[in-house]
């Protein structure tokens, strides 16, 4: 987290922003376990944090342990998406919530074109297909709390953050992997 810098602390959470308008956030709170002791339990309740702030769930899960637990979501920003990362982390008392924010910024849509492009290239997916496979939830295709546009895209698997580094998800993504090297501090 060399780029980010740290602004003044609002209400017991700390903020730290980097040139590119990414925030960081810590806030300690007693969570109680509030992830369950499943990942089907951690994978709900993160989809329901999601729709409760209108966005769709990309991405959800806990540790072995049950010492952490993430999720990631998006939301609709103008022409755009936002993205949101959450990580919890059970392992000391009170409980730390680490949350980042990225969103896109200029040309929007290039990661979800290419990809579309080459799946359907590939034969991957079909014009047909595309309505009901390209966006839904990652682990209930029958989902619908939330507008279709919000949901996973194909796009959003991890396995493209390689090719799209200066995209949001995959900076919240990153951030969130480099997370708990930071939580040791």
């Amino acid at each position: 987290m060399n780029d980010f810098r740290e602004e003044h602390s609002q209400g017991g959470m700390r903020v730290w922003r980097n040139a590119t308008g990414d925030v960081v956030t810590l806030t300690e709170r007693a969570l109680g376990g509030a992830f369950g002791s499943s990942e089907e339990q951690a994978r709900n309740l993160a989809r329901s944090i999601a729709e409760s702030t209108q966005a769709g769930l990309v991405e959800a899960g806990r540790s072995d342990d049950g010492a952490r637990a993430w999720l990631i979501y998006k939301k609709r920003d103008g022409k755009g998406y936002f993205f949101t990362g959450m990580l919890f982390d059970f392992s000391r008392e009170p409980d730390r919530v680490w949350t980042v924010i990225s969103g896109e910024h200029g040309t929007t849509g290039v990661r979800e074109a290419t990809v579309t492009q080459e799946l359907l290239a590939a034969g991957e997916l079909t014009v047909d297909e595309f309505e009901t496979k390209f966006s839904r939830d990652p682990y209930d295709p029958s989902y619908a709390g939330v507008e279709r546009s919000l949901l996973r895209f194909l796009s959003d698997d991890a396995r493209y953050d390689d090719r799209f580094p200066d995209h949001p998800l995959t900076r919240v993504r990153a951030l969130l992997q480099a997370l708990p090297g930071a939580l040791a501090s």
